[in-house]
């Protein structure tokens, strides 16, 4: 029998996120989810209290992670997906890779911010990071304790054009990422393929997933609300012709008006999880060197 996965889903490890572990878990029970996966930005905090509470829901937990990315100067992310315990490589190349790319960004922001009156340095921005875990958004939680926004809906209602206008990532190129992501142990999947005009995120055909898959990509997220269902069906095809895995999800962030949990998934049971694991078996690590 195949069930359905949710395996791209934000708790409040994400910076931008609203969605508490238990109540995810709670919520996919209802839903009759078979696994779900927390893939929060650049960061493995929650993957322990998944795993606990996978035992206490009997919905299979997935540790994942959403790893920011650049594909020729724009913006792409990949899901990366483990089973059991990670190496601690990833992690270390996330809080320097991820910070450094975050504080690049935040600083154009900031400059953009005191234009329009906002009374906000780089020394503060600085001060917040040092108490943020990866993942998190230390320019979120800076305005919020100068009380210039409420909450992550606030900051987008007030800040989102600002935010998304200037498109430039500082985020490691996507061969590099793949590379890091098996040198951990996990298996890489391109996220939301088909991009997003509005935030930047680059619009993928198959001349690029090839290209990927010559540096080790192991998926596409097929099932997305970003991918319509002409593009979900062409990512089908390119998933068949390259033999990768077939991966979707909701991508909520517990946001009101935006994509709930388990809007979006993929296929699972027996057959699927057989490939998954073929993946993350001893042939994972070291695939690229």
């Amino acid at each position: 029998m195949t069930e359905k996965a949710d395996l791209h889903i934000h708790t409040t490890a994400s910076g931008d996120a609203l969605n508490e572990p238990e109540d995810v878990f709670r919520e996919a029970k209802h839903l009759g989810l078979a696994a779900i996966s927390f893939t929060d930005h650049d960061s493995v905090l929650h993957h322990r209290i998944g795993r606990e509470l996978s035992r206490k829901y009997r919905v299979e937990f997935i540790p994942g992670i959403e790893v920011s990315s650049s594909w020729e100067g724009r913006v792409a992310h990949v899901l990366a997906y483990f089973e059991g315990e990670m190496s601690p490589s990833l992690v270390v190349f996330l809080e320097k890779e991820a910070r450094a790319a975050a504080r690049k960004k935040a600083i154009g922001l900031i400059g953009k911010m005191r234009e329009i009156g906002l009374d906000i340095t780089a020394d503060e921005y600085d001060e917040t990071a040092g108490k943020c875990s990866s993942g998190d958004s230390p320019l979120l939680r800076l305005l919020m304790r100068k009380h210039y926004v409420r909450d992550i809906a606030d900051y987008k209602e007030k800040f989102g054009r600002i935010n998304y206008e200037d498109n430039t990532t500082y985020s490691p190129g996507v061969f590099r990422v793949i590379e890091e992501i098996h040198k951990a142990g996990g298996i890489a999947a391109i996220a939301h393929p088909a991009g997003n005009e509005q935030t930047g995120i680059v619009s993928l055909g198959e001349p690029e997933i090839k290209e990927m898959v010559k540096h080790g990509l192991d998926g596409v997220e097929v099932f997305h609300e970003l991918n319509s269902a002409g593009r979900r069906e062409l990512y089908l095809q390119m998933a068949a012709r390259h033999n990768l895995l077939v991966t979707g999800g909701s991508d909520s962030h517990g946001l009101a008006g935006e994509r709930p949990l388990g809007s979006h998934g993929c296929p699972w049971g027996p057959e699927v999880i057989r490939a998954w694991r073929q993946r993350l078996g001893p042939g994972t690590k070291g695939r690229n060197g």
